[in-house]
């Protein structure tokens, strides 16, 4: 007597009699049915990716489903792999940030957030 088991990680269960592979940019964690596109500020680079990795310091994924993290500009950094503001300005914007009162920050955020 057989029975059923779990859909493994990394793979696709829904109308299908065998696991089929994600695909590059895409996970599944173990015991879910179907695949998800990889999250933004990590990259799922294998066929079977069962957990997000996520982008190391100096690199960021700023869409959905990437399979690769990409590098920031040189003499740029990336404070959050998920959202990286125009890398041209960062370093400005950070400094600007870093002088300011936290109620004096947030006033400043609250156009920024409306771009992204």
């Amino acid at each position: 007597m057989t029975s059923c088991l779990p859909c493994p990680g990394g793979f696709n269960c829904e109308n299908h009699q065998y696991p089929k592979p994600c695909g590059i940019g895409k996970f599944a964690l173990n015991g879910t049915i179907n695949c998800e596109d990889c999250p933004r500020g990590h990259h799922c680079p294998y066929e079977a990716t069962v957990q997000p990795i996520p982008c190391a310091p100096g690199r960021y994924a700023n869409r959905h489903g990437q399979a690769g993290c990409k590098n920031c500009n040189r003499g740029k950094y990336c404070e959050d792999p998920a959202t990286p503001l125009d890398l041209l300005f960062v370093p400005l914007v950070h400094q600007a940030l870093s002088a300011m009162t936290p109620p004096q920050r947030n006033a400043s955020l609250a156009p920024l957030a409306m771009r992204v």
